[in-house]
């Protein structure tokens, strides 16, 4: 529930983007990361996950989630500087970088967890 609540606070910190001043492809381009970021969330942990595997806890999944959560609030504030002027571009840009890398890597741990094929 808090990692849907997190996409929540990105999307709201992303409408600076489309407003009628400044909209452009980079808000198009920005909306799909965000979008792409919340369906691959979806579908691994809504549609993929064996709910009742046997011999495991669930654990790693619930710690998992503390590191998703961690990603997507560093892309969500790199998002945020990137627009403004007076930050430091190459710092957002490598803060919006890294918690991609990291969101799919805790995505890709996740997949241990995967239904059988």
């Amino acid at each position: 529930m808090l990692i849907i609540i997190t996409f929540g606070e990105t999307i709201i910190g992303i409408a600076d983007y489309f407003k009628p001043s400044n909209s452009s492809i980079n808000s198009i381009f920005v909306f799909f990361t965000v979008a792409s970021l919340f369906f691959a969330y979806i579908a691994e942990f809504d549609h993929l996950i064996e709910e009742k595997k046997t011999g495991q806890t669930g654990n790693l999944l619930i710690y998992l989630h503390y590191f998703i959560l961690f990603d997507l609030s560093l892309i969500t504030v790199s998002l945020k500087f990137i627009s403004e002027k007076e930050a430091n571009s190459l710092f957002a840009i490598s803060c919006l970088y890294g918690g991609m890398l990291l969101f799919y890597i805790g995505i890709t741990i996740a997949i241990t967890f995967n239904k059988p094929q």
